[in-house]
């Protein structure tokens, strides 16, 4: 189960990491401008915290639950 819970953790924050480098192609192919592609990554980014600050408290329940 930690295994499991590593690797997704792991492939969240690749792909978190990983917009950063699509910047300049959505900036120029899409013809976007700087605000907005800031205004994307920062709503990008946003939605990832329910989901980051939600597992402190599964982990916690899960603690709770196997002692």
């Amino acid at each position: 189960m930690l295994v499991a819970a590593a690797i997704s953790q792991a492939r969240a924050a690749f792909v978190m990491r990983g917009l950063a480098v699509l910047a300049g192609f959505l900036q120029t192919n899409l013809q976007r401008t700087t605000i907005q592609v800031a205004l994307f990554f920062l709503l990008f980014t946003a939605s990832g915290l329910a989901p980051m600050l939600g597992i402190i408290f599964v982990g916690d329940l899960l603690d709770q639950k196997t002692d």
